[in-house]
C-alpha cells in the first residue's frame, strides 16, 4: 500500500486518507442484502493504515442504519485514537 502522494495507486476503490498513522485508505458504503422478499441495510466501512513495518485493519459494521451511521469520518477517529497506544 502506497499513497497518491508519494505517485503511486492506492488501492483500487479506496479513499487515500492524510494524517493517519504513515499512510491509509479506507471506504465505506450502505449496502443492501435481500433474502426472499426481506431486505437488510447494512452500513459497512474498513480502514488500512500502516504505521512503520504494521499493518492495522479496521472494520465496522452496522445493521440498524436509522440507530447509526458508520461512515469513514466515524473510523478514521477511532483509527487514530488506536494509533495513540502504538507509540
Amino acid at each position: 500500500m502506497q499513497s497518491a502522494a508519494e505517485g503511486s495507486t492506492p488501492i483500487k476503490g479506496m479513499k487515500t486518507i492524510p494524517g493517519v498513522g504513515d499512510e491509509a485508505v479506507g471506504d465505506g458504503a450502505p449496502l443492501v442484502t435481500t433474502m426472499g422478499t426481506a431486505s437488510f441495510s447494512q452500513d459497512f466501512v474498513t480502514l488500512y493504515v500502516r504505521k512503520g513495518d504494521a499493518l492495522l485493519v479496521f472494520m465496522a459494521g452496522s445493521n440498524n442504519h436509522a440507530a447509526s451511521e458508520m461512515n469513514l469520518t466515524s473510523l478514521t477517529l477511532l483509527a487514530r485514537r488506536a494509533l495513540l497506544r502504538l507509540q
